[in-house]
């Protein structure tokens, strides 16, 4: 079952990128208003409304706001109170009296405002809620107050021309009984005034299937535009071409596609990928959130894709993966906006360049403020890549969309916040990141400072290594860093013991370790270091890529010296079980490399003299037993990488044992001078 998982975790990705593939279609055009029509020509394969621009809607929005449609509630309680206190009135003739109350009872039962007749409008409409109905009456119809009252008089006059209405008006305030019965509700008013522009059309027409949109070579004029822009927003977001079987289907090819290129990718990185199931499990981590986000962030706004920090999970990749590695996988696990977004190609290419130029400006603009540099880099890339796109497309230089270059510069910014999160992935997945092993390589640390105190030769043969194997592996393309950090703390065995080992003795002194012990015993004690340092890297929490190194830098070979001690004094030399390293062969190139390395530097000591030729004698001699043994047959270190090897740790060696210059001795006279 455990060999399957690689290729369930494929399907599983892939199963979840169907079910979340958009079913919209994508809008393959592009066009600029002022610029021909370069396609051939097009018509409408649905039904489609023509949406208004956004002034013509802004414009609407301003009509409707300066249309402000005032609620009134009637209030009929105001006509009984008045109409009771003009039958009060003792001295009003009868006959006045009797026609006042119709006036006024019919004026009420129209109804009165407070507002002015200019203010109300001839040619607008009101809200009247009388009870609990709400109707639209023409403002014309109702009376303001000044309009109600003098026709209360003019009506008085009219029926009694006899009589001085003015007068009777001046002692009885028959005016005075006519007063608003038509409160104004604000807070309706308010509310349909928001309804009303809430609800304004989007829309100004139709266009049928079928119908010609636009010919090949004419102009695109703001009318032709509308349409095209009026197209696109239906087509993206409605058709599904041949239906929903086919749809499906194509969604199902699209993302075997996908994920057979990944596969292709990740097979021929040569990293272990497939083999550790965590490294995996990482990279379709990493094309599931591209596909993910690239679904969401598009559905919202196009801006919003320019403006995720995408580049910086090529720096996530690139903190667990060799550089190698790591471009083309971030280029593949891209392949969903290419395929998904409306500028996909243009999309594709800023985050693709943007990526793989902050890889490189990342391993040298690390630390302090000089990571936003790194910000520079991406904004730089991204605007460059959007200009030859714009151009492309609009032919004009100099226009440029805002809220593009903010998005993008808010992309360069983020990829250098969002990069800690690293530290977040590396303890999810169980990684160790090249930052943990830049950490690592600090002589300061806990572990390496109680080497230096316990075993202090040990100490200086695992900086030398450290140096040698450093060089080689940028020769052959392997990780500096990683062989640097396993360089360094792959003795740390010696610690338990560090007496055993002849570089912790003291210079020129006997050998009383030793002395008493038969070949087997101090051979026992000898190996005994690796499954020591293995304790030690547990203890001290050190990451499995270290474990690997101290396990497997002395592989399964002999301890030579006391294994010709046991055949010299007769011991069978089939016996080798008692003598060799239980360890495990290096299977990655810097592991070989530390092996070679760390058993060079322990032989150069035993060199009588450093000339160029004693040098490259020792390290032929050293690679040649280590192939002939089988202990480089499971690394990836090819016949030319040995080689590069070999003459990188020659050089290293001639520069470390260089010839140094006899300084003379002064002759006495000069000395008695010199006093």
């Amino acid at each position: 079952m455990k060999k399957y998982r690689p290729y369930i975790a494929f399907a599983v990705t892939a199963l979840v990128m169907i079910l979340f593939f958009p079913s919209t279609g994508r809008f393959n055009y592009h066009y600029q208003k002022g610029h021909p029509w370069v396609y051939e020509d097009l018509v409408a394969r649905i039904d489609f409304p023509i949406l208004k621009t956004s002034e013509e809607i802004l414009s609407e929005m301003e009509k409707r706001s300066s249309e402000i449609v005032s609620c009134y509630n009637y209030d009929d309680d105001v006509r009984k109170a008045q109409i009771a206190a003009l039958n009060r009135s003792e001295d009003i003739p009868e006959a006045i009296l009797k026609q006042a109350i119709d006036l006024i009872s019919s004026t009420y039962e129209v109804g009165v405002a407070a507002e002015s007749s200019d203010r109300l409008g001839s040619d607008r409409v009101i809200m009247v809620k009388r009870g609990k109905r709400m109707s639209e009456v023409p403002a014309q119809e109702v009376y303001s107050l000044e309009a109600a009252r003098i026709r209360l008089l003019s009506e008085l006059r009219y029926a009694f021309p006899k009589s001085d209405i003015d007068e009777m008006e001046s002692r009885f305030s028959l005016t005075g009984y006519i007063v608003p019965n038509l409160i104004l509700d604000e807070s309706m008013t308010q509310l349909m005034h928001e309804e009303a522009i809430k609800h304004i059309s989007p829309t100004k027409g139709m266009i049928y299937d079928g119908q010609l949109i636009v010919t090949k070579g004419e102009l695109v004029t703001e009318d032709v535009a509308q349409l095209l822009d009026s197209y696109k927003a239906e087509y993206e977001s409605n058709f599904r071409g041949g239906g929903e079987i086919i749809t499906l289907l194509s969604h199902i090819l699209l993302v075997i596609v996908m994920m057979l290129m990944l596969y292709i990718a990740v097979y021929c990185a040569g990293s272990g990928i497939l083999e550790d199931f965590r490294k995996l499990l990482f990279v379709l981590f990493m094309a599931l959130a591209v596909f993910l986000l690239t679904v969401f962030l598009g559905e919202f706004n196009r801006h919003f894709l320019l403006a995720f920090p995408f580049p910086v999970l090529a720096l996530y990749i690139g903190a667990f993966f060799r550089r190698n590695v790591t471009v083309p996988l971030y280029w593949i696990i891209l392949l969903p906006m290419l395929v998904m977004s409306g500028e996909g190609l243009q999309l594709y290419l800023i985050n693709a360049v943007s990526g793989a130029l902050v890889l490189g400006s990342h391993a040298r603009f690390n630390r302090g403020f000089s990571q936003f540099i790194n910000a520079l880099v991406v904004f730089a890339s991204a605007a460059i890549i959007y200009f030859a796109f714009h151009v492309l497309y609009s032919g004009d230089a100099w226009v440029w969309n805002r809220f593009a270059v903010l998005a993008m510069a808010v992309n360069g910014i983020f990829t250098v916040i969002a990069y800690p999160f690293v530290f977040l992935i590396e303890r999810i997945f169980g990684f160790t990141s090249q930052t943990r092993m830049w950490e690592l390589t600090d002589t300061n640390s806990t572990v390496l400072r109680e080497l230096a105190r316990r075993a202090p030769g040990t100490f200086q043969h695992c900086l030398q290594v450290a140096n040698l194997a450093e060089d080689a592996a940028r020769e052959v393309g392997a990780d500096p860093m990683t062989i640097r950090a396993g360089a360094l703390y792959h003795d740390i065995g010696k610690m338990a013991n560090p007496l055993c080992f002849v570089e912790n003795q003291a210079r020129g002194a006997a050998d009383t370790y030793h002395a008493g012990l038969t070949p087997q015993q101090s051979a026992h004690d000898i190996i005994a270091h690796v499954d020591d340092g293995l304790a030690f890297a547990r203890k001290f929490g050190l990451p499995a890529e270290i474990s690997a190194f101290i396990n497997s830098h002395h592989g399964t070979s002999l301890t030579r010296y006391f294994y010709a001690q046991y055949c010299n004094a007769g011991g069978d030399p089939e016996d080798k079980a008692a003598f060799s390293y239980h360890g495990v062969l290096p299977h990655t190139k810097e592991e070989a490399i530390l092996m070679i390395a760390d058993s060079v530097e322990a032989a150069s000591r035993t060199l009588p003299d450093y000339d160029e030729q004693s040098i490259s004698t020792l390290v032929d001699k050293i690679v040649e037993s280590k192939v002939s043994d089988g202990q480089l047959q499971e690394s990836d270190l090819s016949i030319r990488d040995i080689s590069l090897v070999k003459e990188s740790l020659k050089r290293s060696l001639m520069q470390i044992y260089h010839n140094r210059i006899a300084y003379p001795r002064a002759e006495a006279k000069q000395e008695a001078g010199a006093k």
